[in-house]
Parts: C-alpha cells; structure tokens; sequence
C-alpha cells in the first residue's frame, strides 16, 4: 500500500508522523508510521510512505491514516491518498 499526503509544517526537524493503522474492533493488526523528515517549512510538502501490508485481512478491518506527534507538534495535513497496489 501506498499512502501520501501534503503536510504543512512550522518547524523542521519534529517529530511529526503520517501513520497508517489497521484494526479489528480494538485489536491492532498493523501499525507504520513514516516521520516528516525533509521539505520546507510554511509551505505543502509531500510526504509518501509504502508499507507491505499483512495478506487475506478480515473483513472488518479499519484502515486509519493521520498525522501524528508525539511531542504534540503542529501541522497541517491535506490530500491524503490511499493506493492498495
């Protein structure tokens, strides 16, 4: 899977993550995150992360895709894409 988004952030370097999740009801079946590493600050930048995702998933599963900071960093997230190749 592939999952990219634009990212707007106010400082570099942080600690800010575009994550993608997958569960069913409350047990975690897959969890990545890809850290906001390079780009400009005050601008969109891309951020792309790929992931080999796990094979015959219930039926069930939520698929999540967020930004996320540990340090509670601000940013700004927008077109966020989801391709399953």
């Amino acid at each position: 899977v592939i999952v990219s988004c634009n990212i707007y952030p106010y400082n570099l370097p942080n600690n800010v993550h575009l994550v993608l999740e997958m569960k069913e009801g409350d047990n975690n079946i897959f969890w990545t995150s890809e850290k906001v590493t390079k780009g400009k600050v005050g601008e969109w930048n891309n951020v792309t992360l790929t992931a080999n995702i796990p094979q015959n998933l219930p039926p069930d599963v939520w698929i999540k895709v967020y930004l996320w900071s540990p340090d509670k960093e601000a940013a700004l997230g927008d077109n966020f894409i989801i391709k399953f190749e």
